[in-house]
């Protein structure tokens, strides 16, 4: 009994390697100090659904802190959305190129289909920080 042949008549596509979208720890806004320093110094804008606060990195690189409470967002899966959401709307903006920590803070939940809304808020939030 013969054995079966490959089952793909060409050649495999070579992909060109994917790129990590994951925030380094150098681009993350990390411990207690560098949240309050951004709360209390900081400047703000905000919207009806986030807050964002900014102020001057001592770093050539900005850093993004998201603050997504709990009493808002109930569940890990709403939490982990509204964080992808931000980072992806920081990462196409031009707040990601300036010497800024920018902490983001959720202020009141918004329904699924607020979706495209929402983002166009932070988007709008996140313009123009000097």
């Amino acid at each position: 009994m013969p054995k079966a042949g490959l089952a793909w008549l060409s050649e495999p596509i070579r992909l060109p390697a994917i790129r990590s979208a994951r925030f380094a720890k150098h681009q993350r806004l990390c411990g207690a100090s560098a949240f309050d320093r951004a709360f209390k110094i900081g400047r703000r804008k905000t919207g009806r659904h986030f807050a964002v606060h900014w102020i001057a990195s001592n770093d050539l690189q900005g850093r993004l802190g998201l603050v997504v409470p709990k009493r808002l967002t109930r569940t890990g899966v709403a939490r982990n959305f509204v964080k992808r959401m931000v980072r992806e709307v920081y990462r196409q903006s031009d707040a990601i190129k300036s010497p800024l920590n920018v902490v983001v803070r959720l202020k009141t939940m918004f329904a699924p289909g607020d979706r495209q809304v929402v983002r166009q808020e932070l988007e709008r939030l996140l313009a123009n920080l000097e």
